[in-house]
């Protein structure tokens, strides 16, 4: 299997994701917090929020209905009920496993990809996310 980075833009976010089967989402073993430290500014945000293990990489693939595979941390273990909505992965033997299974079937693919999304995707959506912020500071 031939895999290539992307760089993320809008662009390549469009045309690459559509002909994308398996969303795979690992947990990037970098600590940004000793990055952060050693930076010389002190308030650096720009690395704050690229922490590998935020919820928000799985949801360009909840946006389009494709199964996941993705290592445990805790962001994933909140949204992905195992086998169901997608795979959780804690050990080589269960990526191959579960990227296996994926890749032998369009049917479970579409299964997965269709439950990950109608789970998901009516509570994070980008709309009802404003939504609920917009409630959260009108209670405030």
């Amino acid at each position: 299997i031939k895999i290539n980075h992307i760089q993320w833009s809008i662009s390549n976010f469009k045309s690459f994701l559509e002909n994308c089967d398996i969303g795979i989402v690992p947990n990037l073993k970098i600590n940004f917090f000793n990055k952060l430290r050693e930076s010389s500014n002190p308030i650096n945000y720009s690395l704050k929020f690229k922490l590998s293990s935020g919820p928000g990489r799985i949801m360009p693939f909840v946006i389009n209905s494709i199964p996941v595979v993705c290592d445990m941390y805790p962001s994933t273990i909140a949204l992905i009920d195992n086998y169901e909505n997608g795979f959780l992965c804690y050990s080589e033997s269960a990526w191959y496993r579960s990227m296996k299974i994926l890749s032998r079937s369009i049917d479970t693919r579409i299964k997965i990809g269709k439950n990950l999304n109608e789970k998901l995707f009516p509570e994070y959506s980008i709309i009802n996310q404003n939504n609920a912020l917009n409630k959260f500071i009108k209670e405030i």
